[in-house]
């Protein structure tokens, strides 16, 4: 099984810097990931002590519902939405 990890740190930064295109390709790689029976992995990372899983998405029906959110949060911070 395919699994694509990806930092908090990195969707954090992209969303503060308005890089919604940074976001919008971390979706449909993870969209693709898991049609194809992998998984996506959302953790944050330290220096000094293990990764923090947040989340495991295992469906495209997650990825996209993770999306909508992340575009809810934007619009309320008056910011560009996820492509």
């Amino acid at each position: 099984m395919v699994s694509l990890t990806i930092s908090f740190d990195i969707i954090d930064d992209a969303l503060v810097m308005e890089n919604v295109h940074i976001i919008a390709g971390i979706c449909e790689f993870a969209e693709e990931i898991v049609q194809h029976g992998g998984c996506v992995i959302v953790q944050r990372e330290y220096t000094n002590a293990s990764p923090n899983i947040l989340v495991i998405f295992k469906t495209v029906d997650e990825v996209r519902d993770w999306r909508e959110r992340m575009n809810g949060l934007q619009h309320k911070l008056g910011r560009k939405e996820i492509g």
